[in-house]
């Protein structure tokens, strides 16, 4: 019984000592007040900007409606070394779409706003050139957000960053679709500018 109870016990002892390596480190601790939390946090999110060799990022965390921290990290042009504040302006691409549908989503539920509007009861020059067997269809703002218009980037009209939303939104009309009316998705940073205009 002797000789087959060691074995047992160092390998139980191996297995734990394994798995004890395997764990992930301690949250950072949440004791303390607000204001000694928040300076770890800045601590820690340094330590990570560093350690993942990023030049520049901000912070803000809001509490009950208020900002109770802002702050910038770095830099925000290496070669001028200019420092990121929280007035640092950043480009956070296709982040803008998941706020885009929220507050479409939000007016929907105050019944401000439908998912089957039609884009022009919000936007009445935007008159889309779709391709679809039914005379009557119309671009709505379901189908600008699940980019099923049938057009696609349009990346060209907005790269510049010079035009107003509104003018790109005009130079689109005169687009000719890529492929039928919600026959496939074909991704378009128009559709979801004009999503977020008709919002507004």
């Amino acid at each position: 019984m002797k000789k087959i109870a060691i074995p047992i016990v160092l390998i139980l002892a191996l297995v734990a000592s394994i798995l004890t390596g395997c764990t992930t480190p301690p949250a950072p601790p949440t004791t303390g007040s607000l204001e000694q939390r928040l300076e770890r946090l800045v601590e820690q999110l340094e330590q990570q900007r560093q350690a993942l060799h990023i030049p520049g990022m901000a912070i803000a965390v809001v509490k009950d409606d208020e900002v109770i921290l802002a702050q910038g990290f770095g830099v925000a042009d290496i070669e001028k070394e200019t420092p990121v504040t929280p007035q640092t302006i950043f480009a956070i691409g296709s982040s803008t779409k998941a706020f885009t549908a929220t507050l479409v989503g939000m007016l929907v539920d105050e019944g401000k706003m439908d998912w089957d509007d039609p884009v022009t009861d919000y936007l009445p020059y935007f008159t889309l050139d779709i391709e679809s067997e039914d005379e009557n269809a119309e671009a709505t703002i379901r189908d600008l957000l699940s980019h099923r218009t049938g057009f696609c980037r349009m990346g060209l009209l907005f790269a510049s960053g010079e035009l107003p939303r509104e003018e790109v939104l005009h130079a689109a009309t005169a687009a000719e679709p890529f492929t039928g009316f919600r026959e496939k998705f074909y991704y378009s940073n128009v559709m979801y500018m004009a999503a977020g205009v008709a919002a507004g």
